[in-house]
């Protein structure tokens, strides 16, 4: 044998090698494929499971939010009746006590009045009796 048959020889060796690596690479990367995919599978449900239970929780808490909005929202609007209602209770409340002030204050004066009459009347009363020399009348 000659070297050149050694040279071929060695090359139809080497693509032999080749194609055996390549062939070999490629059925190894399929099957660490499928043992990655069978190990990854239950954990990618789960990770689905969960994807499902936040999407439910997000649906819920959406749903609480609007509750909760449309709760302050009546009672913002009970609020407003019931301060408009005080405000009402105030001004009538205010009104009676401005018309009771101004009963009393003429009250008052009527009371003034007649007491300054009858206190009129009786020192009339008191000199007329003195006019008349009547010694059972005694001044305080």
């Amino acid at each position: 044998m000659e070297e050149r048959d050694f040279e071929r020889i060695a090359v139809l060796i080497d693509g032999r090698f080749n194609k055996f690596a390549v062939e070999f690479e490629a059925k190894l990367d399929q099957k660490l494929d499928q043992k990655f995919e069978q190990k990854l599978a239950p954990v990618y449900q789960k990770l689905e499971q969960l994807d499902q239970k936040v999407e439910l929780l997000d649906r819920k808490v959406e749903q609480l939010d609007r509750k909760f909005e449309q709760k302050l929202e009546q009672l913002d609007r009970k609020l407003d009746r019931l301060d408009q209602k005080l405000d009402k209770s105030v001004a009538v409340l205010v009104d009676g006590h401005n018309m009771l002030s101004e009963k009393l204050d003429r009250v008052e004066s009527a009371v003034t009045v007649r007491v300054d009459a009858v206190d009129r009347r009786l020192d009339l009363h008191l000199t007329d009796t003195r006019a008349h020399g009547a010694s059972c009348v005694r001044e305080k």
